[in-house]
């Protein structure tokens, strides 16, 4: 008897543990995907539904994974890529890796440069189609790990490309902001 108490004992205390540091981790890690400011300066932002970014598609439509080295999100959406990266490949849509603290001569151009304002926080992604126009812009999915589960883009890339922006901003989930 005493020993079934003491076990209960132990196992209510570790439920705690987890419990507590699941809070922590939620209060800590989940984040709006972009703060009012952010939001009041990319709603209505004519590149989204303007711009053409073609010296990135070249004429391909292209799926962007835009991260950050730091941030400590890349762990929970990396698989969640990985699941997107293949559903990319089989409609023959062009993968681009973006580091916003490791960018390559070619990502430093003006297009670049203005399409990577639009992301305030990573990990994001951004849909292009052939013409160079914003498909889907914002977080892969909300919560904190970032899942296939309720994923935002997948529906985007098994459909036929589009030309109306879906800026995706209000959300919260595990975001690192662009300008920590």
């Amino acid at each position: 008897m005493r020993k079934q108490i003491l076990l209960t004992l132990g196992f209510a205390s570790i439920l705690a543990i987890f419990l507590s540091a699941n809070i922590w981790l939620d209060q800590i890690l989940v984040k709006p995907f972009a703060n009012q400011t952010q939001l009041d300066e990319l709603i209505g932002n004519p590149s989204i539904q303007n711009q053409q970014f073609e010296e990135i598609t070249k004429q391909q439509r292209t799926l962007v994974h835009v991260k950050q080295s730091l941030c400590l999100c890349n762990a929970y959406s990396n698989t969640h890529i990985q699941t997107l990266n293949v559903l990319a490949d089989q409609s023959l849509i062009q993968v681009i890796d973006v580091s916003l603290d490791a960018l390559t001569q070619l990502q430093q151009s003006v297009q670049w440069q203005t399409l990577l304002a639009l992301v305030p926080s990573t990990p994001a992604t951004v849909l292009i189609n052939s013409q160079g126009k914003i498909e889907y812009i914002g977080p892969y999915s909300s919560g904190l790990t970032c899942n296939s589960g309720n994923s935002f883009i997948e529906g985007f890339l098994s459909q036929p490309e589009g030309d109306l922006p879906i800026a995706n901003w209000i959300n919260t989930g595990c975001y690192c902001n662009t300008d920590s």
